[in-house]
C-alpha cells in the first residue's frame, strides 16, 4: 500500500541523528555478536565433535568451522535485523514506508 498525503500529514516523521544512527547500529551490533556466538559456539562444538570421532584431521576441521561460521553468519545476521527492525526504540520506531516510482511524462 502506498502512503498517501493524508498518510504522511498523519507520521511524525524525525531526523536521523547520530545519537539514532547509534542506538540502531548498537541494537544490530551486540544482538548480532551475541546470538552469531551462541549459534556459532553451538555448531562449531557439535561438528567440531563429530569431525573429531570421525577422525578428520585438525586443519580440515578448522577450515569447515570457519566455512560453517561465515554461513551460519548470515541468518543470524538476517534474523537480527528484522527483529531490530521491529523494535520499538526510546524516542524512535523504524518503519519501512513504500516507494512507488514516478516516471517522468
Amino acid at each position: 500500500m502506498a502512503m498517501t498525503d493524508d498518510m504522511r500529514a498523519e507520521v511524525n516523521f524525525v531526523q536521523v541523528t547520530w545519537a539514532r544512527a547509534i542506538k540502531v547500529w548498537w541494537s544490530l551490533m551486540w544482538r548480532g555478536l551475541l546470538f552469531g556466538a551462541l549459534a556459532g559456539g553451538g555448531v562449531g562444538a557439535i561438528l567440531g565433535a563429530i569431525l573429531t570421532i570421525s577422525g578428520v584431521d585438525l586443519r580440515t576441521i578448522r577450515m569447515i568451522g570457519q566455512i560453517a561460521g561465515m554461513i551460519l553468519g548470515i541468518p543470524v545476521g538476517v534474523a537480527v535485523t528484522k527483529f531490530v527492525l521491529t523494535k520499538r526504540f526510546s524516542d524512535f520506531t523504524i518503519a519501512l514506508i513504500e516507494e512507488q516510482l514516478r516516471l517522468a511524462d
